[in-house]
């Protein structure tokens, strides 16, 4: 049982009406607090080493049936008629994980909001294994977030990676494109550091017993040549890294409305794109190996500027 309200319960009178025989003594139960009873309360202890009530009559049927919770005046508190077949979910027909109803906000009355339970607990005397949250909630998959301390840097510099995952997580797996480590295992990943001019993906893993999620930062980690004054663009742009994989960064002297042309070696437009801001990002992975031009045009006066570019 859990209380769903906002303010406290004393359960005193309150009866179970079907399903089992239980009237319960003075139990206080608090916003948020879980509370359980039980068949046997003594291998609840031994097993879970978790208290609980003792119900003072009758089984919960394996093919199902209606469990009604009553108050002291007989009016019906909550009531649910759970099954063993489907829409039901029958891994938690005999199998060893209990039913759970994870969303208490949800209408309990509807199998899809009830599902077998993720959280393995014990293997009890018989070798049963069994999967519940006595106690507690449900377990819900993580979701992975982290930052790095800087994202452009210098050649050769290192960057610090701090998981902001949700507190549920147990295990991480990091992939650091372009990096050195190139992959770690853990929460806290060493330093990594960067030894080719280039736009970096940084990816990371997460999961725990009830799932797992995914978050890639494409592009996340910029290394180049930091700093340089624009004076040194002749062009009014840079390129870099160049040669590149395909990954590579236009960056405009300024905020100003440009057009961004990659041209192939006989003048064909491959992309084109408009823009108003100062760094820009490319993901040609896919283009053949080869001598291309970068042509930046400036919409106010029309006047163009090309760079070689050269993929490898």
């Amino acid at each position: 049982m859990y209380n769903n309200d906002i303010v406290t319960w004393n359960l005193q009178n309150f009866y179970f009406d079907k399903g089992v025989t239980y009237a319960f003594p003075e139990t206080i139960l608090s916003p948020g607090a879980f509370l359980i009873v039980a068949k046997n309360s003594a291998s609840m202890q031994n097993t879970f080493n978790i208290p609980s009530q003792q119900w003072t009559e009758g089984s919960l049927d394996h093919q199902g049936e209606p469990i009604v919770l009553k108050d002291h005046l007989g009016f019906v508190i909550d009531s649910v008629y759970y099954h063993r077949e489907l829409p039901w979910d029958t891994l938690a027909n005999g199998h060893g994980p209990s039913l759970e109803l994870c969303d208490p906000n949800s209408d309990n009355t509807d199998p899809a909001n009830w599902r077998h339970a993720l959280e393995f607990q014990t293997v009890n005397a018989t070798g049963d294994s069994i999967w519940a949250s006595p106690l507690a909630g449900c377990s819900y998959p993580p979701t992975a977030n982290f930052t790095a301390d800087n994202t452009v840097i210098h050649l050769h510099d290192y960057v610090t990676f701090t998981d902001e995952s949700s507190s549920n997580t147990t295990t991480w797996e990091w992939i650091f494109d372009g990096g050195t480590p190139s992959t770690f295992s853990g929460q806290n990943p060493p330093p990594i550091k960067y030894n080719a001019f280039g736009l970096y993906d940084v990816t990371l893993r997460v999961s725990n017993i009830a799932g797992h999620n995914t978050l890639i930062k494409s592009n996340y980690i910029d290394v180049g040549w930091v700093g340089i004054p624009k004076a040194e663009n002749p062009a009014g742009f840079s390129v870099y890294p160049n040669p590149s994989s395909g990954k590579f960064k236009v960056v405009l002297n300024g905020e100003k409305s440009c057009m961004i042309r990659i041209l192939d070696p006989i003048g064909n437009i491959i992309m084109e794109r408009s823009t108003r801001t100062e760094n820009n990002y490319f993901d040609h992975s896919g283009l053949t190996p080869g001598i291309y031009i970068v042509q930046v045009t400036e919409t106010e006066t029309n006047r163009s500027s090309n760079q070689k570019l050269v993929i490898q």
